[in-house]
């Protein structure tokens, strides 16, 4: 526990502009905003057990079915990416970085950057680990929701996000919250105006 604590308890190197290039961008994707974290993670470790008892099933059952259908080797070993799609590859090590306009992920096959508003919330790594074994709909739960892990500095992380986060959606709840008051106020003023003309009849 102490030995984890201290691990926690380091600094992660603030990465700056150099990970991007002239266009602003880090790989093919524009990474907009300031850049105030960057890391890389294995979000596997966080429930290694249980991926290594997934992946040793998925060897019996390729290696049982490639005996009595040999002809379907490659479909096989594409099953997984076919099931699983999303949830699977937020599992593989990855890359971070955080910005003022919002999160970068990145993976061997895939990269996406994320804005603020663009997120409803965050499965950090407590709950990466279940994605692989939730049952419903992983892809759409990660489409709304932003998987973040991190090896290190979980207080600092977290706090992080949920600060930009929550500033970045502030403006927009002040907007919807002054929109439902406009509406609000209009239907009320019909309605008075249509009661009062009801009373002038």
């Amino acid at each position: 526990m102490a030995k984890r604590k201290a691990e926690d308890n380091k600094k992660i190197e603030v990465v700056g502009d150099p990970i991007r290039n002239e266009q602003g961008k880090i790989g093919y994707i524009e990474v907009p905003g300031e850049i105030l974290l960057a890391w890389s993670g294995k979000p596997w470790q966080s429930r290694p057990k249980k991926l290594a008892i997934l992946v040793a099933l998925y060897l019996v059952f390729y290696l049982v079915s490639l005996w009595v259908f040999p002809d379907l080797g490659l479909f096989l070993i594409l099953i997984p990416l076919l099931l699983f799609g999303s949830a699977s590859s937020h599992l593989t090590n990855s890359f971070y970085v955080i910005t003022s306009e919002g999160v970068y992920w990145k993976n061997f096959l895939n990269q996406m950057f994320k804005p603020w508003i663009g997120i409803e919330n965050f499965i950090f790594e407590d709950e990466m680990g279940e994605l692989f074994f939730e049952k419903g709909s992983v892809r759409s739960r990660i489409q709304r929701n932003m998987p973040i892990y991190y090896d290190k500095n979980r207080d600092m992380v977290e706090k992080l996000i949920r600060q930009n986060h929550e500033r970045a959606w502030v403006d927009i709840r002040a907007k919807y919250q002054i929109n439902e008051d406009k509406i609000r106020s209009e239907v009320i003023a019909k309605l008075e105006q249509l009661e009062k003309g009801k009373k002038d009849e």
